[in-house]
């Protein structure tokens, strides 16, 4: 009677049975082991693990992805509390609140370190820029930072049906930057400066152009990174610690808008 459903491996299992039913041990040890390791190669090559050649690393790899899936699909089934953070289907508020928090802090740190490493007052000044950019004493500018809380609810709501694709699956992170580099630095709706719309149809020169290229670059990359980071490793020492950092960017923000504006007479 067979037993084995007609699939992969289903002949030489069966196999396996009726040499082992017909007493010939040392016949079904070596053909067992063939269907186990040819079992192991398949199942490496379906889940992509690079182990190919090693049996041992494979099976090993194998089992701890086995483990991650049964601890996932316990958390889904019953998660409470911490637990239910963890969860991939993440809510909308609290997937809101991660992506505002990371990039605010984002935007102000590499913002503020492009603006003395590549002398921004400087650049800020100069004919090819100052025709298109406010200058650095607009108290728009100090604003600027905490204004970004709304592009923090745009960017939320633009990528949270596709959050499935960078929070659950392998290197979400670059995927996400990926996304983030085409669509919205390199391929924008607009001649924006460094995208090729803006290399086209402006008569900023090229150079001019890649000044803040090297900023948004990094800024999206570090977002991107933070914001995967914080959906696998959820804590209180992440919200503690981004929220902390996004509320006295706002406040900075705020306070220098108010001491940037003049003395009322």
């Amino acid at each position: 009677m067979r037993v084995i459903p007609a699939e992969f491996f289903a002949a030489a299992s069966s196999e396996c049975r009726d040499v082992f039913i017909d007493g010939h041990l040392y016949a079904c040890i070596s053909l067992s082991q063939a269907v186990a390791e040819g079992l192991t190669r398949y199942i490496a090559d379906i889940h992509r693990l690079d182990a190919r050649n090693d049996p041992r690393k494979r099976v090993e790899r194998q089992l701890a992805r086995a483990d991650h899936e049964s601890y996932r699909g316990r958390r889904r089934r019953g998660a409470s509390g911490r637990e239910e953070e963890q969860m991939t289907d993440v809510r909308f508020g609290r997937f809101l609140v991660r992506v505002t928090a990371c990039h605010v802090a984002t935007y102000f740190v590499c913002g503020a370190i492009a603006y003395y490493a590549f002398d921004y007052a400087g650049a800020f000044t100069s004919p090819d820029i100052s025709c298109y950019l406010r200058p650095i004493s607009s108290k728009w500018i100090p604003l600027g930072p905490s204004l970004n809380v709304v592009r923090g609810l745009i960017f939320a709501l633009a990528l949270f049906p596709f959050r499935r694709v960078f929070l659950e699956e392998r290197y979400g992170w670059l995927k996400l930057w990926g996304l983030l580099l085409g669509l919205c630095i390199l391929s924008t709706a607009g001649p924006a400066p460094g995208s090729v719309e803006g290399l086209i149809y402006t008569q900023m020169p090229w150079t001019a152009q890649l000044l803040g290229l090297r900023e948004v670059v990094a800024q999206t990359l570090a977002f991107s990174y933070l914001l995967v980071a914080w959906h696998h490793r959820p804590g209180r020492a992440w919200g503690i610690v981004m929220g902390a950092i996004m509320v006295l960017v706002v406040l900075a923000s705020i306070g220098g808008t108010l001491a940037a504006q003049p003395p009322a007479r």
